[in-house]
């Protein structure tokens, strides 16, 4: 009975951990806001506008990380096959803007468009990851297909 309790407890601490982390988000919008308005700078503009949005987003995914804890969640096996084709033209999508992202980056000479075409790339490279683990839940799915 003490390991239920001490897997419910966890559960919980987590739960309530993520909730300060989107509390957290908030703050981290509020401060870039704040950059932003004091700010002419269109490189510093545009740094912390990706950081305001990729906090909302981080919001958003830990709201869908409660969402899992709380509400009843079932992946079916359908749901992955039926769009398996798009998920993997969209693969190839996000490899293609990596390709594009290190041309560019190759190409770049000033100092401030490389650091942004970093960020970009980083992101192409994560989008490119998040489409093969996609995959890999259709693996999970099926696993002798």
């Amino acid at each position: 009975m003490a390991k239920v309790e001490k897997a419910v407890e966890r559960e919980k601490e987590f739960y309530e951990n993520i909730e300060k982390w989107q509390k957290l988000e908030d703050t981290t919008i509020e401060s870039a806001e704040e950059i932003i308005a004091k700010t002419d700078n269109i490189v510093v503009k545009t740094i912390m506008d990706v950081i305001k949005r990729d906090s909302e987003k981080h919001k958003m995914i830990l709201q869908q990380i409660k969402d899992v804890l709380t509400k009843a969640y079932t992946l079916r096996p359908d749901e992955v096959g039926e769009i398996m084709g798009l998920l993997e033209k969209h693969r190839k999508i996000e490899k293609d803007a990596i390709q594009m992202a290190e041309d560019g980056l190759g190409n770049a000479r000033v100092f401030a468009i490389r650091h942004l075409l970093t960020y970009i790339l980083d992101d192409e490279r994560k989008h490119h990851r998040m489409m093969v683990d996609l995959g890999d839940f259709r693996r999970e799915l099926y696993p002798y297909g």
